[in-house]
């Protein structure tokens, strides 16, 4: 969702097992910077625990103007 002042929301995905944080904003390993979990590959997992896509909630919305 976009806001008038250019601002962008993102949603940061919690591990269900290990509670690690996904951040779009800041990307993981291979993952650059700014990748939408949604476009995280299918062969992506937990970098703490291994857990799949599958095993990530959206935890909560972050109003950033970098993205």
């Amino acid at each position: 969702m976009s806001f008038p002042n250019g601002k962008k929301r993102v949603h940061k995905f919690s591990c269900t097992q290990c509670n690690f944080v996904y951040d779009p904003r800041v990307g993981n390993g291979d993952i650059p910077p700014n990748t939408p979990f949604e476009s995280l590959p299918d062969s992506w997992v937990c970098p703490k625990c291994g857990a799949k896509l599958i095993d990530f909630k959206k935890k909560y919305e972050v109003v950033d103007i970098d993205l």
